[in-house]
């Protein structure tokens, strides 16, 4: 019997605060959405601080795998 293999996909989403902006949450859940409805399931997010001078950036990262389809 051959084990399942997947196929993976990460959604870099970047904001400022993105955890307390109400329209950069908005938009991650629209993409989240889509990318379910497409047969991704989400496995992981994870949150990568930037800092750079005076700049902060709180940028998430969401990883999807879904069943390979082979041709």
């Amino acid at each position: 019997m051959k084990s399942l293999q997947w196929e993976y996909y990460s959604l870099p989403f970047p904001g400022k605060n993105f955890f307390t902006d109400d329209i950069e949450t908005v938009n991650f859940q629209n993409s989240l959405n889509k990318l379910g409805e497409e047969g991704w399931e989400l496995v992981s997010v994870f949150m990568v601080p930037y800092y750079y001078e005076d700049y902060e950036d709180n940028s998430v990262i969401a990883v999807f795998k879904r069943p390979l389809k082979k041709p």
